[in-house]
């Protein structure tokens, strides 16, 4: 920690301006007002909109680590959840589309985005499996200049360094113009954890034992995104696409130390594993326009992801076992189209209308190979498990956006989704479709019009993934146990439908710099996924179910306050304060502590940014993120500790487009604590884990390629 806030101090005072003489006269900073927040204002629909200034502050490596300073947001094992919810009620979108299963928004590298739109209530337009709300990525689409500059970073964490470099180039020839991002980068770690289980079975017999792992990956990435537009007569032609592709390599050992009974299945292990992942999506849509306030736009798109796996454990031998070598081969194909259209018109003045259809096929083909057999000698067992999976969805939506009158407006839609899934080798099957209606209203409240309140209800369900209905049993290499199960599918498992409603109060001050925002929901969940967990020929196996109805509500806290707007004299001082808690109830789990999805009970947010002139700003941010208690089952619960991550930033322009930024990431390095305890009438199982974390530096560069 030393180390680290020497260099931090360093670098501060190496990009601070000179001391001000006592005559020199104190230079005022005029900030304009942020685009985001005034579309937040004018929306209709509750959306929140970071914009990409904001999503590069603190030179954040992944989208995930920039959403967690927002409201509302928490960040676990790399999802990203709203109102806490994860397991999938959390709808991702990029550039409105739905995207495969598996896939992850650390995919796509920050330089790459434009904006990113946090829907809270229901949309028609957009889908209705955004039961805790919608994350919509918006790549780099707009062209307002020349660009072309190259921005590269070094970052340090723990023995690594890693290196990222970014092109971004843009501009526009008459009726056609193009923009390109490209990024390249490397990103490797180690973690260590630890681990300690106490069983104890009926009649006494019991076992203590501590695993020490320690695990280690290196990842290379490259990504590119290209969008080319033309504006052609009365309609305009765009091509946007996103390619992704990395290799990864991860490895690690764990030693395990008896204090009494068994040390399990192998207490010693080593594991490799190496990975390549390579994904396309791409876009072409037609805008026409049929009059000034009419348009018809139409899309088709393709896709394809492409993930390859190969995976080799050792589990060393003992007296009361022979060793284990395990060799997993696994890939996976996924092809899809999707096409889609909208046509929009404003009727009369005060209604502006939407109608249309949203459609994709998807084709997915996954294996998934073992052989197991001694550390010496030839495999003695073999598991071929293989399937092909067909998903069709059809969606056709209408919405209006109405001025009932000056400063009330009402937005209404309806939208019916329709989805059949088929998964040959399995004889898996499944066709849902559900009718979600939808209505939001805003009201400006007397005065200046600054004031205003929101309010909206909305039909939202949650389908279940592929992965989940397919009755294929992945197990666990060692120490299987109620708190480590083999995990299988169900093909009997349908959606979970909910019904919700949202209230917002928010005023805008400061010049629209500046905004409060207090807002409240509520969630009824019919249908909600379970675990359940039970024993077969000796092995602990996990299997999902829909088990009954759910309740889950929350209220959220938001500000923004430029202190110069607010007090001339202040300081040029810019305070973020957010706060969020929820709350949740299973009806088919006993209490307490049967939370929804695990659900994350607490998040908060305290950030300033201070610039003290047009050249230098700076910044840090606090969030704390409380894990809490959750049940998973009727005997198994975990819970977790209070997660708090600092982080800092310098950011100088050195001239013209040029700039300089210096950030420390989770300088406070907190271990991460959690506990799962399994607890039945013939057997108690509790096990006790810390894993380690670390303080990342980051030295940003931005260059300006052309003049």
């Amino acid at each position: 920690m030393r180390p680290t806030l020497t260099l931090l101090s360093t670098a501060l005072a190496c990009c601070l301006p000179p001391a001000r003489a006592a005559d020199e006269p104190l230079q005022q900073v005029r900030i304009a007002a942020p685009l985001e927040l005034a579309q937040r204002q004018s929306e209709t629909q509750s959306k929140l909109l970071i914009g990409r200034s904001e999503l590069l502050q603190f030179g954040d490596g992944n989208l995930s680590e920039a959403l967690k300073r927002q409201p509302g947001i928490s960040v676990v094992n790399g999802e990203v959840r709203m109102r806490g919810l994860g397991a999938g009620y959390t709808q991702v979108l990029v550039n409105g589309d739905p995207m495969p299963q598996g896939f992850s928004i650390d995919s796509i590298a920050p330089e790459l985005i434009e904006r990113v739109e946090l829907l809270r209530g229901g949309s028609a337009e957009y889908g209705a499996q955004g039961v805790a709300g919608t994350l919509n990525v918006i790549l780099k689409r707009r062209v307002s200049e020349r660009q072309s500059e190259l921005t590269s970073s070094l970052e340090r964490s723990g023995a690594f360094w890693n290196p990222s470099v970014t092109l971004q180039g843009a501009d526009q020839m008459g009726r056609f113009s193009y923009s390109l991002a490209a990024t390249v980068s490397r990103s490797a770690g180690h973690e260590y954890n630890a681990s300690e289980q106490r069983i104890t079975e009926d009649g006494g017999i019991g076992a203590h034992r501590r695993r020490l792992a320690e695990d280690h990956f290196d990842l290379h990435r490259f990504s590119l995104a290209p969008r080319l537009n033309w504006k052609l007569d009365n309609s305009s032609l765009s091509w946007q696409s996103l390619l992704n592709f990395s290799r990864r390599r991860m490895g690690g050992e764990a030693r395990t130390t008896v204090f009494s009974g068994s040390g399990g299945s192998y207490p010693d292990s080593r594991w490799q594993a190496f990975g390549r992942s390579n994904s396309l999506k791409s876009d072409l849509a037609w805008t026409l326009n049929l009059g000034s306030d009419t348009s018809l736009l139409l899309k088709f798109g393709l896709g394809r992801d492409h993930y390859n796996s190969d995976f080799l454990f050792r589990g060393e031998a003992t007296a009361a076992a022979p060793g284990l070598l395990r060799a997993v081969r696994g890939w996976v194909y996924e092809d899809n189209a999707s096409s889609g259209g909208k046509f929009a018109s404003r009727l009369a003045r005060d209604h502006s209308l939407a109608i249309g259809w949203d459609a994709a096929h998807t084709r997915r083909q996954d294996a998934r190979l073992q052989t197991d057999g001694p550390l010496q000698g030839a495999a003695q067992s073999w598991l071929d498990q293989q399937y092909q999976a067909s998903i069709r969805r059809m969606a056709l939506y209408a919405q209006d956006e109405w001025e009932v009158a000056s400063g009330w407006q009402l937005y209404g839609g309806v939208r019916w989704e329709g989805l059949q899934t088929r998964v040959d080798g399995f004889g898996a099957r499944h066709r849902t479709s559900v009718w979600s209606p939808v209505a939001q209203t805003v009201w400006k409240l007397p005065g200046d019009g600054k004031d205003q309140l929101r309010l909206g209800f909305s039909r939202s369900y949650k389908a279940p993934p592929t992965r989940d209905i397919v009755p294929r049993r992945a197990t666990v290499n060692s120490g299987n146990s109620p708190t480590t199960p083999d995990v299988q599918g169900n093909p009997q498992l349908a959606p979970e439908l909910a019904k919700g409603a949202d209230i917002a109060y928010e005023s805008y001050f400061g010049g629209g710099k500046g905004v409060f925002s207090l807002s409240a929901y509520a969630r009824r969940i019919d249908g909600v996924t379970l675990r359940r967990l039970y024993l077969e020929n000796g092995n602990w196996i996990s299997e999902p179910f829909n088990g009954g109805k759910a309740r889950t509500h929350g209220i959220e806290f938001d500000t923004r306050l430029p202190l110069r707007e607010l007090f001339p004299a202040a300081p040029p001082l810019d305070l973020r304060l957010n706060a969020a808690r929820n709350w949740s109830r299973l009806d088919a789990l006993p209490g307490p502590d049967n939370h929804l999805a695990a659900q994350t009970p607490l998040t908060a947010n305290v950030g300033v940014d201070y610039r003290p002139s047009a050249a230098l700003s700076l910044g840090a941010s606090l969030n704390l993120q409380k894990a809490g208690n959750s049940r998973l089952s009727a005997e198994l619960s975990r819970s977790g500790d209070i997660r708090h991550t600092l982080d800092v930033y310098i950011l100088w322009k050195l001239d013209g487009k040029t700039q300089l930024r210096i950030a420390a990431v989770n300088l406070l390095h907190p271990d991460r604590r959690e506990t799962e305890r399994y607890s039945s009438a013939a057997l108690s199982d509790r096990r006790d884990s810390v894993a380690s974390s670390r303080t990342t530096l980051r030295l940003e560069l931005t260059l300006p390629l052309a003049p």
